[in-house]
């Protein structure tokens, strides 16, 4: 896609007023108007990961690689700044740390996922709360889903929409859901950096 028309386009789908749900004091959901923008870039990201993440894919217990490869060029610099975006319009947290110029990819379908519980406590970067939005999400009845764990009696998940957005604190273990559907349903993985527990400033809940 031509940068001067994802520009454009990206710039007109900003203007839309942010709207927040919110799930529970853990999940925090934001509309996120930009499925069909990013679905230009999804056979790039396709062929990426069959080229560096598909032949380790049951080896690497979180199965993410950066979108820092030829062709991303623009997702990668628009998107982190429009994130922190939100952080500024929603949260009071660190202004301190750097914006990330990339994002952690993690691509699924029917016949592979790696459902494993993890967190981002120890992800390259030190954060405090990601964000995570998708590319052909299943629908409903597919599976897919996004499953969190507070602890072992107390699970619960979630169905993840396009033009969706999800914050969580970066402590929390969450994994994916198998699905049905045979398409690729994609995950952008970004950890939002800062040492100081973030506070939602619209629902006092801190993370």
């Amino acid at each position: 896609m031509d940068s001067s028309d994802f520009s454009r386009e990206f710039n007109r789908l900003a203007q839309q007023e942010i709207i927040m749900e919110r799930i529970n004091e853990y999940i925090h959901v934001f509309s996120f108007p930009f499925h069909d923008l990013l679905l230009n870039y999804k056979d790039i990201i396709i062929e990426e990961f069959k080229e560096v993440q598909l032949p380790t894919y049951n080896d690497n217990a979180s199965a993410n690689f950066p979108s820092n490869f030829k062709g991303m060029e623009d997702v990668n610099g628009f998107f982190p700044n429009y994130i922190h975006h939100i952080v500024d319009k929603f949260y009071l947290t660190d202004k301190i740390y750097p914006i990330q110029p990339n994002f952690g990819l993690y691509v699924q379908d029917g016949d592979k996922s790696i459902n494993v519980f993890h967190n981002h406590l120890f992800t390259p970067n030190v954060g405090s709360m990601v964000a995570t939005f998708y590319l052909d999400p299943p629908k409903e009845g597919e599976g897919g889903e996004l499953e969190f764990m507070l602890h072992e009696a107390t699970k619960f998940q979630i169905p993840v929409e396009k033009d969706k957005i999800y914050f969580f604190p970066n402590w929390l273990l969450h994994t994916p859901k198998p699905q049905n559907n045979k398409d690729y349903r994609i995950c952008f993985n970004y950890t939002i950096q800062g040492s100081r527990k973030p506070l939602n400033t619209k629902t006092g809940d801190i993370w």
